[in-house]
């Protein structure tokens, strides 16, 4: 009987008709069939029901918008939309919490329709205001994931309650990103949100949210590798350079996290995310410090081959990893860093010799042998220290 009565509700207005100087009743029409809706979820959870009501309000919606029937006033559009968002936003969740029921697919899909919906509404109807799309995308984040946080610290709902609304809050973030700002920014801050999901994850014990970042953080790298141009940009002090350290100091961080917490995971979740993640880092450090170098090399015209620079560069950055290897105690590091004396023994001699002069090849290999010397002195000194 509710559902023939929803459905009668939401027709009325295809057979009354509605004229364009009648969308504010026709939206406070709906809005009161939507309260009552909501009245019911305090007493019966009919999921089916809210659903119906949901696909009806939209239904309203776009065939009147699209008949330019509610192009008169922004704001009272806007508030009325608002109300449906705060009305199924609601009902998607009220008498779950209420009583202490667990959250189902279909409170799921409510949330997500009632967002998507809520949005891509809003954003047509605030077509004039483009400039402040993406704040607004911003705010919403914002609200589902303070909603979520405070529903988690409360233990007031389930666990799918709580990764739903942190779900849809983190991305609206990634959604809000590429709408404010411009292109050189986008990847960067897709590359601070991962780090922040990747640490957040692994802080709170949520699986899901680290994953997440972990995804992010390996597309967001992707996504920048082929931004950087040789010669239209100052070396090192740019958008594109600042993407690709990101990219590298978040892998490496994710390594650092995982290698460190050998107890926070299970063995598949170190095998498949630990080492990955180094050898990216790696690979990823070696092309940029590479692109570097040879930017530096043609940007200021010195006399010299860059091909050169690069693998004295990549020693360089071999001792460093090194050294905080050392240091800080962290064997992983010290590992990366024999991989990467490996590589650049590896391209000097497979490359570089043959190219380079007499002179450049006996200097580079005095500087790589002494360099390989010191190293291995240092190392076997230190694993000596460990070994008593």
């Amino acid at each position: 009987m509710a559902i023939i009565s929803t459905i009668g509700g939401f027709l009325s207005p295809f057979l009354i008709g509605s004229q364009s100087d009648q969308a504010a009743a026709l939206l406070g029409y709906i809005v009161v069939l939507d309260l009552v809706i909501l009245y019911l979820a305090y007493y019966k959870n009919w999921r089916s029901l809210n659903l119906l009501s949901f696909a009806g309000t939209a239904i309203v919606y776009i065939v009147y918008n699209s008949q330019s029937s509610l192009n008169q006033e922004t704001l009272i559009i806007e508030l009325f939309l608002a109300a449906f968002f705060v009305i199924f936003g609601t009902l998607a969740f009220f008498y779950n919490l209420r009583h202490q029921k667990p959250t189902k697919a279909p409170d799921v899909l409510l949330m997500v329709g009632n967002i998507a919906f809520f949005l891509s509404a809003s954003l047509e109807n605030l077509n004039q205001f483009n400039d402040w799309h993406g704040l607004f995308v911003l705010s919403l984040a914002v609200l589902y994931l303070v909603v979520s946080l405070n529903i988690q610290r409360k233990k007031s709902g389930d666990n799918l309650l709580f990764l739903s609304l942190l779900g849809i809050g983190l991305a609206l973030v990634t959604i809000a990103i590429p709408i404010q700002l411009e292109e050189p920014w986008v990847d960067i801050a897709w590359l601070v949100e991962a780090i922040v999901l990747v640490y957040g994850g692994i802080r709170a014990e949520n699986k899901g949210v680290w994953r997440s970042g972990v995804l992010l953080l390996l597309f967001s790298s992707l996504a920048q590798m082929n931004t950087f141009v040789l010669g239209k940009a100052i070396p090192v002090f740019n958008f594109y350079s600042l993407g690709a350290y990101l990219a590298i100091a978040g892998f490496f961080l994710v390594f650092y996290w995982f290698y460190s917490r050998p107890d926070t995971f299970d063995r598949l979740e170190r095998k498949i995310v630990t080492w990955p993640t180094a050898a990216l880092g790696t690979g990823l450090a070696l092309r940029q410090l590479a692109r570097e170098v040879s930017a530096i090399v043609h940007y200021y015209q010195l006399g010299f081959q860059d091909i050169f620079a690069v693998s004295l560069a990549w020693a360089v950055l071999a001792i460093i990893f090194m050294a905080i290897g050392m240091l800080k105690e962290i064997k992983g590091f010290r590992y990366i860093s024999l991989a990467m004396f490996g590589i650049t023994v590896i391209k000097i001699m497979l490359f570089d010799l043959s190219s380079l002069a007499i002179v450049f090849r006996v200097v580079i290999l005095l500087t790589v042998g002494a360099i390989l010397v010191g190293v291995s002195f240092a190392y076997l000194r230190k694993e000596r220290g460990e070994q008593k």
